[in-house]
């Protein structure tokens, strides 16, 4: 069973007195009602798995109470290095890579202060192997990709690490019991078709007590499979070497290394087609109040599946962020392609961050706190749904708007222009740069988001699928950026990315109240 939440971990004392007061009066009605006959035999067996589950959610509660708490497995850091030089299998090379990572950024401890030279080693292999990719572009993709499922698995092992049982059957005390519970579970299935039932009403919750038996073996079995399938069974196999081991390593390589640990879908709200579908009608208005402002929003939201344009354009961001005096990779990396394309791959990022950031905004305001103020936004809404209903036909839709923007532009470098130059071509170049300084800046924001966004709210949001918003944020930590090091070095972390971000996010703020003006 999972935990509901991560206060749960410093309430194990509560789990505690519930496993003594309802063992004890289990035990006492058993104890009441017991006769000598095979059926109370059977009952107290029952209440032995009983014990064994309970026992366990508070052994795991309360291992998880600690500041530091890593996991029930541990791996040294030199049996992975040993292990990913001569591991076959890539899926199995991958995960020991994130739990590295995870070892050396513990990010879900608030304050964690990590080995500067493990950091620093990490952050440089990390960033040549982006520098690679974005220099290459036949394997540029794949870089990408890589890194960030390098991303979803760390972020995987966090959330079975905090929010369910995984490891517990992977230690020798846990494997002694889950053995023992499915037993008496068993046991007690066949007693009940062998022994002889006595006569009276019990006969008709003879089949109920079968199907609740059943159900529980059910679960005990699923849970077993889950934990198998789960990435950590990849790092007790590495630190048990062995033939069950490998075999476990190549069935894991086989079946589960192509499954998905993300949805890979960001959430989308588009303010212009809000403005234009919304009616303040008694229905929007009766479910805003009977549900609240996010409820009534996400009826215009939608979902969009994270484009390879998006992801390249974050990671080439922050890679030259993290580099000082290095050549612009983006320019090496994208501007190859002809501009045509390359300004529809901007606009394409461009469109959907903006639409993701909206939504964080607006629908996720209680998931992610920021500055959500819904009667400011209402206001917009009045003043955009005026320019856009209001304003005749030519400005009906956000196409129309474009084609006005870009001929006026054009007229303008037209009446500017040299002798010499083609307006064309200074035209494309304008838009170029133009969508290309949009679409950073809508990554500055998202990272100053992501990176200003409490803990607490990062991990909670594991337990719903998790956020494109997490992923940014544990990708900073890639980078080198949001994470404190050892108190005993004299250099302190980088963190020249928060100014960037938040001297962005003004500009940005500046810039659409120009536009709108």
């Amino acid at each position: 069973m999972t935990i509901l939440r991560l206060e749960e971990n410093h309430l194990w004392v509560r789990h505690l007195i519930g496993l003594f007061t309802q063992g004890l009066r289990t035990l006492y009605v058993l104890i009441v009602t017991w006769t000598p006959c095979w059926l109370s035999i059977v009952a107290l067996l029952l209440l032995i798995p009983g014990i064994i589950k309970y026992g366990e959610r508070v052994w795991v509660i309360r291992s998880r109470s600690g500041e530091k708490y890593h996991g029930f497995i541990q791996l040294d850091e030199s049996r992975i290095n040993e292990i990913s030089k001569r591991a076959s299998q890539p899926n199995t090379r991958l995960v020991l890579q994130a739990y590295f990572w995870f070892r050396t950024l513990n990010p879900h401890i608030a304050d964690y202060e990590c080995n500067r030279t493990k950091l620093e080693s990490l952050v440089t292999s990390f960033s040549e192997s982006v520098r690679t990719g974005a220099e290459n572009l036949a394997q540029g993709g794949t870089v990408i990709e890589n890194s960030f499922k390098l991303i979803e698995i760390e972020l995987g092992l966090i959330y079975d690490m905090l929010f369910s049982k995984v490891g517990t059957v992977f230690t020798v005390w846990g494997s002694i019991l889950r053995f023992i519970s499915v037993s008496c579970l068993v046991f007690v299935l066949v007693s009940f078709f062998l022994i002889e039932m006595p006569p009276g009403d019990l006969e008709g919750d003879f089949p109920i007590t079968i199907i609740l038996l059943v159900g529980a073996i059910f679960l005990e079995i699923a849970g077993i499979l889950v934990q198998l399938v789960s990435d950590w069974v990849i790092v007790w196999a590495c630190k048990y070497p062995g033939g069950l081991a490998n075999l476990v390593l190549r069935v894991h390589e086989f079946l589960f290394s192509e499954q998905k640990r993300w949805s890979g879908f960001m959430g989308q709200l588009c303010f212009l087609n809000f403005c234009k579908e919304y009616k303040p009608t008694r229905y929007q208005k009766m479910v805003q109040c009977l549900c609240g402002s996010e409820k009534m929003l996400s009826r215009f939201g939608s979902s969009s599946a994270v484009q390879l344009s998006v992801k390249k354009l974050i990671i080439i961001q922050l890679f030259e962020k993290s580099q000082k005096g290095s050549e612009a990779l983006q320019t090496s990396a994208m501007k190859r392609e002809d501009p045509n394309v390359v300004v529809t791959i901007e606009m394409e990022a461009a469109k959907i961050l903006s639409n993701y950031m909206m939504y964080l905004l607006l629908i996720c305001s209680s998931r992610f706190p920021f500055c959500n103020k819904y009667d400011k936004f209402m206001q917009d809404y009045d003043e955009v749904k005026e320019l856009v209903g209001g304003g005749g036909s030519r400005w009906s839709d956000a196409k129309s708007c474009e084609i006005l923007f870009e001929k006026k532009n054009l007229l303008e470098q037209f009446h500017s222009r040299e002798p010499s130059t083609e307006p064309c071509q200074g035209f494309l170049r304008e838009k170029e740069d133009r969508w290309e300084i949009m679409s950073n800046v809508w990554v500055e924001m998202l990272c100053h988001a992501s990176s200003q966004c409490p803990l607490k709210h990062h991990v909670q949001e594991l337990r719903h699928g998790g956020e494109f918003l997490t992923h940014v944020w544990l990708l900073l930590m890639h980078f080198g950026v949001g994470r404190k090091v050892e108190r005993n070095t004299p250099e302190k972390p980088k963190d020249e990315y928060g100014s960037l971000a938040k001297d962005a996010s003004n500009c940005c703020a500046d810039l659409v109240n120009n536009v709108l003006s």
